[in-house]
């Protein structure tokens, strides 16, 4: 089933719990876009972010992973990990285990 509904609802709860806002934004699988809501959700002054990258449409994703590392605010990527050449060829799973 499809289970990222279950994760916004369990962080929207957690964040409210503790007067957090909660901005949500859709890439639509567009990289670009997902690129301009980083930079919009930076520039209002966000405090971290829950980011679901669309690691599988990029030719080197793990360079996009490692450019994360240089956003001055906290993320994680829940059920995300960049896929190797052989995932990329249909073969693996791109699945964070543990």
């Amino acid at each position: 089933s499809y289970f990222y509904p279950r994760i916004i609802t369990g962080i929207e709860r957690a964040f409210s719990a503790r007067s957090v806002n909660v901005l949500l934004a859709s890439s639509e699988y567009r990289t670009g876009l997902e690129r301009k809501h980083i930079r919009r959700f930076l520039d209002s002054g966000v405090q971290g972010f829950v980011l679901v990258p669309n690691l599988h449409l990029l030719d080197h994703p793990q360079a996009y992973v490692d450019s994360l590392r240089n956003l001055p605010v906290p993320y994680v990527r829940p059920d995300r990990a960049a896929p190797t050449s052989a995932t990329r060829a249909g073969s693996g799973s791109t699945s964070l285990s543990g």
